[in-house]
């Protein structure tokens, strides 16, 4: 009589390497199969990005922060960095808590700023970027 046996398993993104083992009993001896491969895909994501305050004064500090969620039919919470862009350029970077990163800076010149926040993904979940946010920068000090 055959009997089958169903398991669940949670496995990061990547290929994997899976076998069955029979450890035997009732007259049988106990087997392995030949491995398996699997490949599981990281889920694709979107970013959106926020500002603290849009217009803010030269020297003000204003603060960035982004959101990273998996798409359906992925799931989890993303893990890992989040790249903050200006006009292209990474001006810092923070590491995911949540699903949030916030980047803090002071030193935007004056004038309007291309922002963009620009997840690196992980073995769970693709890197995305999100779409531009500008910031302008006015005179007159904090």
């Amino acid at each position: 009589m055959w009997r089958r046996s169903r398991i669940t398993l949670s496995l990061d993104g990547g290929s994997h390497g899976l076998t069955a083992q029979y450890s035997g009993g009732g007259g049988f001896l106990g087997s392995t199969s030949n491995p398996v491969a699997l490949v599981v895909e990281a889920a694709a994501t979107t970013t959106a990005l926020s500002t603290s305050v849009n217009p803010s004064r030269g020297g003000q500090a204003v603060t960035f922060t982004a959101s990273v969620t998996p798409l359906a039919p992925g799931a989890g919470t993303p893990s890992g960095a989040v790249e903050f862009l200006r006009n292209g350029a990474v001006m810092g970077s923070a590491t995911l808590a949540g699903g949030t990163a916030q980047f803090t800076t002071s030193a935007l010149g004056i004038g309007k700023h291309d922002i963009q926040a620009r997840y690196v993904g992980s073995p769970n979940h693709r890197g995305s970027l999100s779409p531009v946010i500008q910031q302008s920068v006015k005179g007159g000090g904090k």
